[in-house]
């Protein structure tokens, strides 16, 4: 159950990411011009063979730039760009601003990159691990590529363009396949090695993952100092709003009477910018990334102050700050035995394992990224705005 799921989701991540099966068709694309005819003749001679897995792309231009290569193959940003085109042309019909459409097409740009790099490591792996797609298989995977087709003419079409027989698509849909059949072996390996004394020792290596953190929801009101304000200023104006909530809530009998009052003296007063919406409410975990934003007398004050009770004034970044208690929740450790951790500590167990494996790819296979040349530049020509009607890129 357990494998087929990671199987499956890595299909729905990997080769369905951008729009339907177009990174797959892509893949496709590749396989089937790569490595010249003389050797998809060679290949023929086996019909249960894959494609030879060797991507040794060319620049489309003298400009296109080489954004990754790896033993065995390179991709130009000529090639990422074909991916992502119909996704960013979308995103450009309602984003105008140029720093937007920079960062869009950036990150765009890199995750698909990923993708297909960590795609071709896997088909690289899966060869090398003499992993192989059966007939039946090849069956299946054939018939699902044909239904992206509306018709047996429009699909023979595509064939005979792209100067390829079926037995051709055959072979290179078995190749592009074995990327979740690679998947599928590591985990079965991984699975294999998950005994009682594995996962336990794993447990207790990892138990702050397990061991949810003390938190407490507050209300805030922050007074900082800044160019109009001295720091003397604003203590003085922290304290006074203080003695004026303490007075008001000292004479309510209710929660939702006292929460009120500093709720009101946040909106009119607090310094942070969230205040104006969510009346100074905020979250905070006995967590590192917190300490480093809360000062040590915020988090002491925390530790004494009790739900409903009007903190004391404590530095706040460039000022001061006081609060009040809404919810209190003490840390807590799930037990290895308990049904939490018996149900979740396996996925994260494999989930950690495959991570690992996917980054000792890179390694294995020397994969570098040339993340400068990712970077999208005003000038360039992109072929965002020259998108087909189709769906599914050509052959």
């Amino acid at each position: 159950m357990l494998k087929s799921f990671h199987a499956r989701c890595f299909l729905e991540i990997v080769f369905v990411k951008y729009c339907p099966f177009s990174i797959h068709l892509f893949l496709i694309a590749l396989f089937l011009s790569c490595g010249g005819s003389d050797s998809l003749t060679q290949q023929k001679t086996n019909a249960q063979s894959s494609a030879k897995l060797e991507k040794n792309s060319s620049p489309a231009s003298a400009s296109d730039l080489l954004v990754a290569e790896w033993t065995g193959g390179k991709v130009y940003l000529s090639q990422i760009d074909q991916i992502i085109a119909m996704r960013i042309h979308q995103m450009m019909q309602v984003n105008k601003d140029p720093s937007l459409v920079k960062k869009m097409i950036e990150k765009e740009r890199r995750s698909a990159l990923d993708t297909l790099t960590e795609n071709y490591l896997l088909l690289q792996e899966a060869q090398n691990r003499n992993l192989a797609i059966s007939p039946v298989e090849q069956e299946r995977y054939l018939r699902e590529f044909r239904e992206n087709f509306n018709t047996e003419e429009e699909y023979n079409d595509r064939l005979q363009q792209a100067g390829q027989t079926e037995e051709d698509l055959i072979r290179t849909l078995s190749t592009v396949k074995l990327g979740p059949k690679c998947i599928e072996d590591q985990v079965e390996k991984i699975q294999a090695g998950m005994t009682e004394e594995v996962m336990k020792d794993y447990y207790d290596k990892n138990i702050q993952l397990f061991s949810p953190p003390a938190r407490w929801e507050i209300n805030q009101v922050v007074i900082k100092s800044n160019d109009n304000r001295s720091m003397d200023e604003a203590k003085a104006l922290a304290e006074r709003l203080r003695r004026e909530v303490k007075e008001k809530i000292d004479s309510l009998q209710t929660f939702p009477e006292k929460r009120k009052v500093i709720q009101e003296c946040a909106i009119k007063y607090s310094d942070t910018p969230d205040a104006q919406y969510n009346y100074g409410y905020v979250i905070i975990y006995d967590h590192e990334m917190f300490k480093e934003k809360y000062s040590k007398e915020f988090f002491e004050e925390l530790a004494k102050v009790k739900i409903g009770e009007l903190s004391g004034l404590v530095p706040f970044e460039d000022g001061f700050a006081f609060f009040l208690v809404k919810e209190q929740v003490p840390a807590s450790v799930h037990t290895y035995d308990s049904d939490l951790i018996q149900s979740t500590l396996p996925k994260k167990y494999l989930k950690d394992k495959l991570d690992e494996f996917k980054e000792n790819l890179k390694v294995k296979y020397n994969l570098h990224i040339y993340e400068e040349n990712l970077f999208y530049q005003a000038s360039e020509e992109l072929p965002f705005s020259e998108i087909k009607s189709s769906t599914s890129p050509d052959f």
